[in-house]
């Protein structure tokens, strides 16, 4: 029988606003300088949105790595460390024989370019995971550009006398 898997990190259960009544001080300030960075407020807006609501998986994955990387932890997020933390691998797990977490992450890729393509166009950072590595990027959007004003098409004028002689001639010597 599989585990429900869920975040597993300063909240400890799955939901993405911790609950204030069952944490520590310590978990407290950890809880309120997440929910006060602009970077997991964009994790929520990513997670309930209708491209991540029917797999809490991805969610799950992206809620987790999003919490490591923005507590200085990215080191950690390795592909056997996130199978045995989130998916609850056994200890002798062995990536080279179970590739979900792999899976899960080229998932993950997927449906955040799917998020930032639609919903989140508009979104003042933008949220990658590079290939290779299993820690998110947050880096700021490029700015929409107007649409180059309209430009009156150019007019070449016609050659006349010695430039059109010389053109041809031109020609006529490079075709020899």
């Amino acid at each position: 029988m599989r585990k429900p898997c869920g975040m597993v990190g300063a909240f400890g259960h799955r939901q993405n606003r911790p609950d204030v009544t069952r944490m520590s001080v310590s978990q407290q300030t950890v809880a309120d300088d997440l929910l006060a960075d602009e970077r997991w407020r964009l994790v929520e807006r990513i997670v309930s949105s209708q491209p991540f609501q029917k797999s809490a998986r991805l969610r799950d994955l992206l809620l987790y790595i999003s919490e490591r990387t923005i507590h200085g932890h990215a080191h950690d997020l390795t592909e056997q460390h996130i199978g045995k933390s989130l998916y609850h691998k056994p200890s002798d797990y062995s990536p080279l024989e179970d590739s979900s977490v792999r899976v899960h992450a080229r998932q993950l890729r997927l449906k955040l370019h799917e998020y930032f393509d639609g919903e989140g166009s508009n979104e003042p950072l933008i949220l990658d995971i590079p290939k290779g590595s299993y820690a998110p990027t947050f880096r700021p959007a490029p700015k929409a550009t107007a649409p180059p004003a309209e430009r009156a098409p150019t007019v070449i004028p016609a050659l006349r006398g010695a430039a059109k002689r010389f053109c041809r001639g031109s020609f006529a010597e490079f075709w020899r």
